[in-house]
């Protein structure tokens, strides 16, 4: 597998190049050439976040992450991923019409149908038309082949980042709905409803994407565009005087996690700090640290603030053959808590999470809340039922 750095250096270099130059190879083919001008016509009719410069964004797209799996060893067939981002919104429905995926559906048909007229083979035939099925976040469908996945990742890259937010809007404003929800912008006490409220589908699709990105290169420029957005949301409440809930915030007021947030009021940079701070014995102070093996996997340690990871054991019960500590980007985008705050749940995506057996024996324990002038006191047994989390031996201090 492709190092994090190494796959850092391809992910700089190609989504920093204009994509021309990538697809020099393609430009003469005939076949391709009229592929575009068909689905291009075919655009011609659809909203702007679904027109021909969506399509001609997700194929630049695709071209670089076809590049990326290349450079990293993956082999990838670029004229189909070409030909499936092209053709992957064919038949456009108006939005919030049909049933959830029908319109990725009737494209793979349709792509199916248009590549015949042009002459294409069955089998290349067949391979879009399954890409394209593929592609809707609302459809479900599990890409099976590595195109599918490039396509894939290629129509979500689209959904992030500044054009991402643009064509939230102007598919809020088709939706007939409202910017955001005046008496709780951020869905705390409601159920987020994104077609009432566009500032909802930030939460409800756009920050969940990354953690769903099929290929690293897509991944990586993921979360990037999602910190964007991220930033672009805090910025909004702050302009209409609202504190920004974090995503644990919201799962304990609606009930599906039992914890209680703290604010000590005081700066509490060392677990003496903060056990006196709140009045508790030191040892139920505990720390959330993401690890990782050096490649794509991660591991959450939930261990006392006072004991030290023991990493050989720590990568033994996960199941990988070394582990280091995270650094600061990697724990926002994986858990979406910054580095000295991380909770021991609430994360954006679901994470393999190792519980120290001396935590587990305690009755109620106080970790990061999320934000680094907070706490959380949750019970360990929540902690367990939340997360899923295996309990073991993994501090130096025990053994």
């Amino acid at each position: 597998m492709v190092s994090v750095r190494r796959l850092s250096f391809i992910h700089r270099t190609l989504f920093s190049r204009r994509a021309s130059w990538l697809s020099a190879d393609m430009q003469d083919q005939p076949l391709l050439s009229r592929i575009q001008r068909v689905a291009r016509q075919r655009a011609a009719a659809n909203d702007a976040a679904h027109d021909a410069a969506h399509l001609a964004r997700v194929v630049a797209n695709a071209r670089l992450l076809a590049d990326a799996e290349l450079v990293a060893g993956r082999p990838v067939d670029r004229h189909v991923v070409e030909a499936a981002a092209w053709l992957h919104d064919v038949i456009a429905l108006p939005k919030g019409q049909g049933a959830p995926g029908e319109a990725a559906r009737l494209s793979s048909a349709e792509a199916r149908t248009i590549l015949r007229d042009l002459g294409a083979g069955d089998a290349f035939a067949e391979h879009v038309a399954s890409a394209v099925e593929s592609h809707s976040f609302s459809g479900g469908v599990e890409p099976r082949t590595p195109e599918a996945r490039i396509v894939q990742d290629a129509d979500r890259l689209d959904a992030l980042g500044a054009i991402g937010i643009a064509r939230l809007w102007v598919t809020g404003a088709m939706l007939g709905g409202s910017l955001y929800d005046p008496d709780d912008p951020l869905g705390v006490r409601r159920e987020l409803d994104d077609r009432a409220w566009g500032l909802d589908h930030i939460e409800r699709k756009l920050l969940r994407l990354p953690a769903l990105m099929q290929t690293d290169a897509g991944r990586a420029e993921a979360e990037r565009r999602a910190e964007f957005v991220r930033c672009y949301r805090d910025q909004l409440l702050r302009e209409i005087g609202i504190d920004a809930p974090t995503l644990l915030d919201r799962l304990i007021a609606r009930g599906e996690i039992h914890a209680r947030m703290i604010e000590p009021g005081v700066p509490t940079p060392t677990v003496a700090d903060a056990a006196a701070a709140i009045g508790v014995d030191p040892r139920q102070i505990i720390k959330s640290l993401l690890f990782t093996d050096g490649r794509d996997e991660v591991v959450l340690a939930v261990l006392s603030g006072s004991s030290r990871v023991d990493r050989l054991r720590l990568a033994d019960v996960a199941g990988l053959s070394r582990v280091k500590m995270a650094p600061a980007e990697l724990v926002l985008a994986r858990t979406g808590y910054p580095a000295g705050g991380t909770p021991p749940v609430g994360h954006i995506e679901a994470l393999p999470v190792i519980v120290d057996e001396q935590v587990a024996a305690l009755p109620v324990v106080f970790g990061g809340g999320g934000r680094v002038d907070s706490l959380l006191e949750i019970r360990p047994a929540e902690i367990l039922r939340v997360t899923g989390a295996r309990v073991a031996d993994i501090a130096e201090s025990s053994r």
